[in-house]
């Protein structure tokens, strides 16, 4: 059976944030049951985004390989992550609309989903312990291996020159670029470009697991 959303990874970085978060849900759901004002105490947008959560957190995948050309493990784990990263990253796009929906966001005219988490009024606190805890997986997962450092380094710089990725996108590729040439820590921002990038080539420009880096 396999385990959800990079199992270890995410069990190191949002267990406990998801434990709190599913503890205020429940108190929060139960007072608005007893004063039937749902819609008022946790508004749809917040309930969608908390929908679109779990589905991320608890998505489980494989593949029947006789019509899956997935034979190769690492071929199929690949698929299995590119999969997973694109619903999170759906999650992460509708925690947006909830901040906007919320009036949470400083700038409502700000259009951009890399940077919308600098937006948000009250500031997430967590933030700053995923983002340290997520450079060091980098590290540990990327940096110390050398045939995943070489290969990672070349999907950057396919990312990059890709048509699929727009110019603002490109620029923060290009800083990861650099970061990762050097074995530095990257920033949230960078973080979220390579996701973001690696979904747009997937869904709009049809690649495949072995894009930008070959057999």
């Amino acid at each position: 059976m396999k385990e959800p959303l990079n199992f270890d990874e995410s069990m190191l970085l949002f267990n406990q944030l998801q434990i709190d978060i599913e503890k205020k849900h429940n108190k929060l759901y139960e007072f608005a049951l007893q004063n039937k004002n749902l819609d008022l105490v946790i508004p749809r947008a917040l309930r969608l985004f908390k929908i679109r959560l779990n589905l991320a957190i608890g998505l489980k995948i494989d593949f029947n390989d006789q019509y899956a050309q997935t034979k190769d493990k690492k071929t199929k784990d690949t698929y299995i992550q590119i999969y997973k990263c694109n619903e999170a990253w759906f999650s992460y796009e509708s925690m947006e609309i909830a901040c906007e929906n919320l009036h949470l966001l400083k700038n409502v005219s700000t259009n951009n989903k890399i940077e919308y988490l600098y937006n948000v009024k009250c500031g997430i606190s967590k933030f700053k312990k995923i983002h340290t805890s997520c450079n060091t997986l980098i590290k540990q997962g990327i940096y110390d291996k050398i045939k995943v450092y070489q290969d990672i380094k070349k999907y950057i710089a396919f990312l990059e020159s890709n048509p699929f990725i727009k110019p603002a996108i490109s620029s923060k590729l290009a800083e990861a670029s650099i970061k990762i040439n050097t074995k530095k820590y990257l920033r949230h921002k960078e973080i979220l470009a390579i996701a973001y990038a690696s979904r747009n080539i997937f869904l709009h420009g049809g690649e495949t697991a072995k894009t930008g880096v070959g057999v």
